[in-house]
């Protein structure tokens, strides 16, 4: 059983590669287009301010009050937490701003096109986030890794303390403890952190648990 995990992880690996590393390129391209960013973050600053005070955190309000009165230092930063926001990206096409209009159509456009990546991107496809929590998600995405490093470490723990483990419980046991500790552990992620737009991916859990259950 131990091997058969193994063998899975690393078959969806090699399936989804390709699509994963071109999507990925792209989305890092325009995530890391300055011009995008410091636009995303000045909207961003402008919607939460016209939110009620008990929408966001103080320090965001703070941050974005501080843009709006002209120190932009820190208007990169917002730009890039506005991409853990779902709300506010999945209304992009409705939100007014009060500023340069044509930096905010390329900027609508550019979220347009994040979008679009993020729906052929394994991770945000067979990933755990708030744009899809359904229950099979909470099982795809033990079997999705960000990278080969990531895969490597995870399955290198995994051999180690899995085949271990078997040979006290049994296969089936292992397999059970492998996909529960998976989904306990992305519940406690949820529940500390909250499910957002940046996918929850890979095995760290189930393999945290095999470890758990051998000492």
């Amino acid at each position: 059983m131990t091997w058969l995990i193994v063998a899975l992880n690393l078959i969806v690996f090699i399936l989804i590669i390709s699509i994963g590393q071109r999507s990925q390129f792209d989305l890092e391209e325009l995530m890391r287009n300055e011009y995008f960013v410091q636009t995303q973050g000045r909207v961003y600053a402008q919607y939460i301010l016209q939110k009620s005070s008990a929408h966001y955190p103080t320090f965001l309000r703070k941050l974005a009050g501080q843009i709006e009165s002209g120190e932009n230092e820190r208007v990169e930063l917002l730009g890039q937490l506005a991409f853990r926001d779902a709300e506010f990206l999945t209304t992009a096409k409705s939100i007014s701003f009060d500023g340069d209009q044509v930096a905010f159509k390329l900027w609508k456009k550019n979220v347009e096109n994040v979008q679009s990546l993020q729906q052929i991107h394994p991770s945000f496809t067979l990933g755990l986030s708030v744009d899809d929590s359904g229950i099979e998600r909470w099982v795809t995405y033990i079997f999705v890794h960000s990278g080969f490093t990531h895969l490597a470490f995870n399955m290198l723990f995994f051999l180690i303390f899995g085949a271990a483990l078997e040979a006290m419980i049994g296969g089936l046991g292992l397999l059970v403890v492998f996909l529960s500790s998976g989904i306990f552990a992305a519940g406690v992620f949820a529940l500390m952190t909250g499910v957002t737009t940046s996918p929850l991916v890979g095995a760290s859990g189930s393999v945290s648990g095999i470890m758990a259950l051998y000492c």
